[in-house]
């Protein structure tokens, strides 16, 4: 296959993207071409339906793991503003859907991952700023803890304690 079909995806070892998985693309492939799995649709067209469909909850949070799945390839290309405002637009869709749905689990942990992803990236946010991102997914993961709605695989509060050191360490 060529392309974007060609994309290679596995799972990360990050706990924090244990369920889901990183698009490891070349250097040169175009974000444009970016595919999201689950839907088989590129970025654009993923984008319109979800805009046009705002009920359609499974379309909202694909596009919204499709921005931090951007945001990580931004990243590692050295791209800190477009990870910036990838992350920035998964947050705000994750958001979303757990405000819809309090009891809603897997979109609660969504809000997590994409605090740990702001909380972890260091340009153009500061200290202040990723650490409320990294004291809010903490909180949430306590909350969830605490009613019995998380499951082991789903224990980060040591990842977030870590970064929360790291940050004190730095001011």
């Amino acid at each position: 296959a060529e392309g974007a079909a060609a994309q290679d995806w596995r799972p990360t070892d990050d706990p924090l993207r244990s369920s889901l998985y990183t698009c490891h693309l070349p250097p040169s492939a175009a974000l444009a071409a970016w595919v999201i799995p689950p839907l088989g649709l590129t970025r654009p067209i993923a984008e319109a339906l979800a805009a046009r469909d705002t009920a359609n909850t499974q379309w909202q949070r694909d596009l919204s793991v499709s921005h931090n799945k951007i945001g990580n390839v931004l990243v590692a290309q050295g791209d800190g503003p477009g990870a910036l405002a990838a992350y920035r637009k998964s947050l705000a869709i994750a958001e979303a859907l757990a405000a819809r749905d309090t009891a809603n689990t897997e979109w609660q942990t969504d809000v997590v991952v994409s605090c740990f992803k702001l909380g972890t990236l260091e340009h153009g946010q500061s200290v202040e700023v990723r650490h409320g991102h990294l004291l809010r997914g903490r909180e949430i993961l306590l909350r969830l803890k605490s009613a019995g709605r998380l499951m082991a695989s789903q224990n980060w509060i040591k990842w977030f304690d870590e970064e929360l050191a790291k940050l004190v360490g730095d001011q």
